[in-house]
């Protein structure tokens, strides 16, 4: 495996875990300072965000992801730098117009009908805003393969997020809660406003060919907000009220750290995709694409299946009892969205190869998917009918995404391998769950995912669920760690496989 991709893995990784553990972590502090019925406003209010920030989007972010690699790549800064110039105009001003109209709307006295103090609506406003300029910086970063950069001002993010939040939480509620996410996404806005000093702006550098995917990757994010996203969230919202919804958080934020951990490792894919697409075989694409999906199976489906496993002990333990009726929920979003993570590969394969239109028109009909269950399951049946619809479409959504890999982009997907490793992970989630029912105390919860991952380590050598030449790819991760960190992770790898070390991995 080259060092280079080695490398953008890791950093791109550190950020992801930044953005994920300061969810996470933000989540937990705000239902142990304000309980289940504002920890559900909040989360309405994060969604809502997340929402209109994907309606400003217009596939910019996407955009200097496809095509600021391929740049790079060419020794086109210069021509990188004016595309950059050119998006940022129209996105700014587009995200300065959404402020000013959030914030007349929030001034508007019929536009709050609830009890919420007007404050929060601003600061949701202020949110947008930030979110929106934070997300065009990391693109642009990410785009110009500045992964340290992108990793540094996303820990940065994350450090003034978490105290943040903690601090206004604690003295002025719901309100000094937004306020932290604000701050958290500053500095990272900051960085994007610097492109409204470039003088001369040539807006013949957006070509056709960027324009089309540009607007195909907006409307398919936008079909993928219900899809991926919270959408759930604002039916329960409409049908059970805020704590329905504070308790259906709970199962999402643990998806978010179960299986969007393994998702931290495909940051820079997108960017080897895309470098790679005009310059190498088809063939080449189509082994990265099994070997990836392999890989990310490999560390996404244990650590849902486990996680869904130890939930009972976890979620008291964090949350406190008053969210005990958010495990059986959480069980069902948690396990789901392992499988849901496993596809990410797909995705930016898609992307590199320009068929950000098939992920447009798939994620439209699973749009319409969730929104029938808005409409029909989850009024009737709530929390539980939520968690069951939002897994329902995501598994159908991967099984036509892998279809349409398999026979319209005739790449090989390795459905053997994915079968096995599934197997082994079910195994995981079943001896620690048996732990859990036979073990109890304080020592239940980590016996119990010590015993899952040694079953899950035996089950993937006894089936043979990861080819000998993944374990080098594994290996050549490791490298990189320090002398002891590597001697245990290479002892570890060698248990994986039955073959002996006599495996090229080809670059």
């Amino acid at each position: 495996m080259p060092r280079t991709i080695v490398r953008k893995t890791f950093l791109s990784a550190l950020a992801g875990a930044a953005t994920s553990l300061g969810g996470f972590l933000s989540m937990v502090l705000i239902a142990r300072l304000l309980g289940v019925a504002e920890t559900g406003a909040i989360a309405y209010a994060i969604w809502l965000t997340s929402l209109i920030v994907t309606l400003l989007d217009f596939g910019v972010h996407s955009t200097l992801a496809r095509f600021l690699p391929q740049l790079v790549a060419g020794h086109e800064e210069k021509r990188a730098d004016r595309l950059t110039a050119a998006l940022f105009r129209p996105y700014a001003a587009a995200c300065v117009v959404a402020f000013a109209g959030l914030c007349v709307y929030a001034a508007w006295p019929l536009a709050n009908p609830s009890d919420r103090p007007a404050s929060e609506a601003f600061l949701v406003a202020t949110l947008v805003l930030l979110q929106a300029l934070a997300n065009f910086a990391l693109g642009y970063l990410r785009g110009m393969q500045r992964f340290e950069t992108s990793a540094a001002m996303t820990v940065l993010s994350f450090g003034l997020q978490i105290a943040c939040v903690a601090i206004g939480g604690r003295f002025w509620g719901g309100a000094g809660v937004l306020a932290g996410y604000c701050v958290g996404s500053a500095p990272l806005a900051i960085r994007a406003v610097r492109w409204l000093w470039r003088r001369h702006v040539d807006m013949r550098v957006i070509e056709p060919q960027i324009v089309r995917f540009a607007a195909f990757s907006w409307l398919g994010a936008l079909a993928a907000a219900f899809v991926w996203s919270r959408s759930e969230v604002f039916f329960l919202q409409r049908s059970w009220g805020a704590e329905s919804v504070g308790i259906l958080t709970v199962g999402l934020t643990f998806s978010n750290i179960a299986a969007q951990g393994p998702l931290l490792l495909t940051g820079a894919l997108l960017a080897f995709f895309s470098e790679r697409v005009e310059t190498q075989p088809l063939d080449v694409i189509n082994k990265a694409f099994a070997a990836g999906t392999r890989m990310l199976a490999f560390l996404a489906l244990p650590l849902g299946f486990g996680t869904a496993a130890v939930l009972p002990a976890l979620v008291p333990l964090l949350y406190g009892s008053a969210f005990d009726s958010a495990v059986e929920p959480a069980e069902i979003v948690v396990a789901a969205a392992a499988f849901a993570a496993s596809g990410a590969v797909g995705t930016h394969m898609m992307c590199a190869r320009n068929r950000s239109d098939f992920i447009f028109y798939s994620n439209i009909l699973g749009a319409a998917l969730s929104i029938a269950a808005g409409l029909t399951v989850i009024p009737g049946y709530g929390v539980l009918g939520a968690a069951a619809s939002r897994a329902a479409v995501q598994m159908f959504m991967l099984g036509l995404g892998l279809w349409f890999i398999a026979r319209r982009l005739n790449c090989p997907v390795p459905f053997r391998h994915l079968a096995r490793l599934a197997a082994s992970a079910a195994l995981c989630g079943v001896a620690a769950r048996a732990v859990l029912q036979l073990v109890h105390g304080p020592l239940a919860l980590p016996i119990a995912i010590g015993v899952g991952a040694l079953v899950y380590w035996a089950a993937v050598r006894m089936l043979d669920a990861l080819p000998p030449e993944d374990v080098e790819r594994l290996r050549a991760i490791g490298a990189r760690s320090p002398r002891v960190v590597q001697r245990l992770f290479d002892r570890a790898l060698s248990l994986l496989s039955r073959a002996p070390r006599t495996v090229e991995v080809a670059e």
